[in-house]
């Protein structure tokens, strides 16, 4: 996917070929994965390769239900482009709508459509559905008033989650069980989380990034409950940093403004700041937890502070796959 015109990859060849391909033959979610993972990350004045690859083959998936985890490694400036082009209402599938979400309210080609859906769900389901929710980057609740309507304006970032009941009964009949069979899905025999053999409830979908299998114990790929939350918000973060064109030195040195080869927690959090990541006091506590592996050693609430090498080890242990 190289090509010394970094605009016309449209027109450019192997986009001709996919598309060509695309005309007759399905594509698993490992294969459109790997597609993906060979093109460039561009910058937003550019045109986006992946967005490309990824309109192109996103109606042929074999396994359907992978669709969201593959939007999932487009990043922030991507899948923009991409829900503009194919639009939000038209991807957009209850039934898989456990994930993060960042809609502009006054944004009227599906932003506002999936926020009164998910307000919906919400209220229909069990459980505390949304979270970590803001609009405009503060903290908020959402209003009985938004159940009616969504104000058209502002910007809306939350996590929509279901715990593993809501998940199996979703998996098997849909969010609203309007039917006894969800199509979607090939349900042999229902059987309950609870009745689940070791088997069963340790199979996941090979549609199923790997980092979010552990969450998933009910044969869909949907994690189940909050736990994945704080995974995906540390690879949210590195996909906001690739997305600027860093590498793991780059991001280092950049919030490395005393020079003294080790990250403290305000040069961290002001970098993240920067870019528009805003973390609470707890959230930047567990940041730092991870990052620093002699956090609290030392009488120090975060040791010597985050090195090179604890900074890479970061880098290459959160993967998106």
């Amino acid at each position: 996917f190289k090509h010394d015109n970094p605009h016309p990859y449209s027109h450019c060849g192997p986009i001709k070929s996919l598309r060509a391909a695309a005309a007759t033959k399905l594509f698993t979610f490992a294969q459109v994965a790997d597609l993906l993972d060979t093109c460039p990350v561009l910058p937003r004045a550019h045109m986006q390769p992946r967005v490309e690859v990824l309109i192109t083959v996103i109606w042929r998936l074999f396994d359907w239900k992978g669709h969201v985890h593959l939007i999932n490694l487009l990043v922030p400036s991507e899948q923009e482009a991409f829900y503009h082009r194919v639009g939000r209402e038209n991807i957009w599938d209850e039934t898989s709508a456990v994930n993060y979400y960042c809609l502009d309210l006054a944004d009227d080609t599906g932003s506002r459509f999936v926020a009164q859906e998910l307000v919906h769900l919400a209220a229909t389901e069990p459980g505390n559905s949304l979270q970590d929710v803001r609009l405009e980057c503060c903290d908020f609740d959402v209003p009985l008033s938004w159940w009616t309507s969504v104000p058209r304006r502002g910007v809306l970032t939350c996590y929509f989650t279901r715990d593993a009941a809501v998940n199996h009964r979703v998996s098997e009949s849909g969010c609203y069980a309007s039917r006894s069979t969800n199509p979607c899905f090939e349900v042999a025999t229902p059987v309950s989380p609870s009745s689940q053999t070791g088997a069963q409830a340790l199979a996941k979908p090979h549609h199923t990034p790997e980092w979010l299998r552990p969450f998933c114990h009910t044969g869909t790929s949907q994690p189940n409950g909050n736990k994945w939350i704080e995974q995906h918000r540390w690879r949210h973060i590195k996909m906001m940093l690739i997305e600027r064109g860093l590498n793991e030195r780059d991001c280092f040195d950049l919030m490395d403004q005393d020079k003294s080869h080790t990250l403290t927690p305000k040069e961290i959090t002001k970098f993240l700041f920067r870019l528009g990541v805003f973390l609470t006091e707890t959230q930047s506590d567990a940041f730092m937890s991870i990052l620093d592996d002699k956090a609290g050693t030392t009488g120090s609430t975060f040791g010597h502070g985050v090195d090179h090498s604890e900074w890479t080890d970061f880098w290459d242990k959160y993967k998106f796959i």
